[in-house]
């Protein structure tokens, strides 16, 4: 006998209640799953929005770094400042004061974004900066804040500072090699005068041959430490030593550069940048005056005044920071005076957008893009991967005498490119 039951107002039998049980069933899960799905949605939008906010809480609560100064306790100085690219190289910042702690003298910085944090120690002054045991230029300290992952303590010691050596007279310390060929030479094209700077071969007065010319910037840093105000290159120690190793002698002339004119004089470009966290430069280039100066009124004068190889092949150029700048586009705009150029640790981030428009235009078969380029890890990317992407464009032009390099420690200092010149003058002996 077949049963019925009542639902509601309807009679069913037993197969049918069973189907709508079955249907009631599936019904009920898909509700379930619907309401389940949306939920889901609704917590996708919440972890969405959770993950979205993680980065802002991660920043906001940034690693702090604590730099603790230990001092020599028979001197009674008492204030001591921070001096470094976050604060335009101010060396008497308030906010950049140490505070005297029962340990010594401390300073608490929050970890900012960029990427390399160069600084030096001072007493309020630059003339009370920290210094060597014989009051020379210290290489910036320097703090890699990609590698720091905490709080972090820096312990660093200070003994020596510049105002205790102001008594002691500074000695000149060029070889008898190295004459100045004129404090105002005329620089007619720029419309200013230079002093001039000339290295000659330790053979020069012994042989009638003729010898390759370098022409440097910065003249006031290559050979002497009187006139050097950050170290000098050391170029004619290093020139009287190598070169008999070498079997390659050859005459560098430098250029003095002008001081608060350096920035435009080796820029071929205007450019506004900031090269730090304070300071803007904005900047007029005359770089294409100044290497017309060389090239009309220098180089005719060195070749008749002294016993050079005039030709392209025999013919380079030198610089570093914006020198390396100018050294680059000198032989870019003057392929058949200048066969070589020398770019230390190039400023080309005052303006890339124009010098990638200028290699990518240039199409004079005579220049031969014999480069040696080298910049340092401790310089940031904004040099070193700068150089390798100026480096590449100019290998894709088909130009294959590049040599480029990394160094891991280098800094932007004289005494890293002092380092780096005997392997410069390896690689130039094998031109001439």
């Amino acid at each position: 006998m077949q049963q019925y039951t009542c639902v509601g107002r309807w009679e069913v039998s037993g197969n049918e209640l069973g189907l709508i049980k079955l249907i009631s069933y599936c019904v009920i899960k898909l509700v379930r799953a619907f309401v389940f799905f949306c939920f889901l949605i609704k917590m996708k939008r919440l972890i969405l929005l959770f993950l979205f906010c993680i980065p802002t809480v991660t920043l906001s609560a940034k690693d702090m770094v604590t730099i603790r100064l230990k001092i020599d306790a028979g001197r009674n100085y008492t204030e001591f400042y921070f001096a470094s690219n976050l604060n335009g190289w101010n060396p008497s910042v308030g906010e950049y004061k140490f505070q005297k702690s029962t340990e010594g003298y401390e300073l608490t910085i929050a970890l900012p974004s960029t990427e390399i944090i160069s600084y030096k120690i001072t007493r309020g002054s630059w003339e009370t900066v920290e210094c060597t045991g014989t009051g020379g230029e210290l290489p910036n300290r320097i703090i890699q804040t990609n590698k720091i992952k905490n709080d972090t303590l820096i312990v660093i010691e200070v003994n020596h500072w510049k105002d205790e050596f102001a008594n002691i007279p500074k000695l000149s310390t060029k070889s008898i090699n190295v004459n100045i060929i004129s404090n105002e030479f005329p620089l007619t094209m720029l419309g200013k005068t230079r002093r001039v700077w000339v290295y000659l071969p330790s053979n020069y007065n012994k042989t009638k041959k003729r010898y390759p010319v370098l022409y440097m910037h910065d003249g006031q840093n290559l050979f002497d430490e009187l006139t050097a105000p950050f170290g000098e290159w050391g170029v004619d120690e290093c020139l009287d030593t190598m070169c008999k190793k070498l079997n390659f002698d050859v005459i560098v002339v430098g250029i003095d550069n002008g001081k608060d004119e350096r920035l435009s004089e080796y820029s071929p470009y205007d450019f506004k940048v900031k090269p730090d966290e304070v300071n803007t430069w904005d900047v007029k280039g005359t770089g294409d005056l100044y290497l017309a100066s060389l090239v009309s009124d220098l180089k005719p004068y060195i070749d008749s005044a002294y016993r050079t190889k005039s030709g392209v092949k025999s013919t380079h150029i030198c610089g570093s920071s914006m020198g390396g700048l100018i050294s680059l586009y000198a032989i870019m705009r003057y392929p058949e005076v200048f066969g070589t150029a020398g770019v230390f640790s190039p400023s080309f981030w005052t303006n890339m957008d124009s010098l990638k428009a200028e290699i990518s235009r240039n199409k004079n078969e005579k220049w031969g893009g014999n480069v040696y380029m080298i910049a340092g890890e401790l310089e940031g990317s904004r040099y070193t991967s700068n150089m390798t992407e100026i480096s590449e464009l100019i290998e894709r032009k088909g130009k294959r005498g590049i040599k480029v390099s990394s160094i891991s420690m280098g800094q932007h200092k004289e005494s890293f490119w002092r380092s780096m010149f005997p392997d410069y003058l390896r690689w130039l002996s094998s031109y001439n």
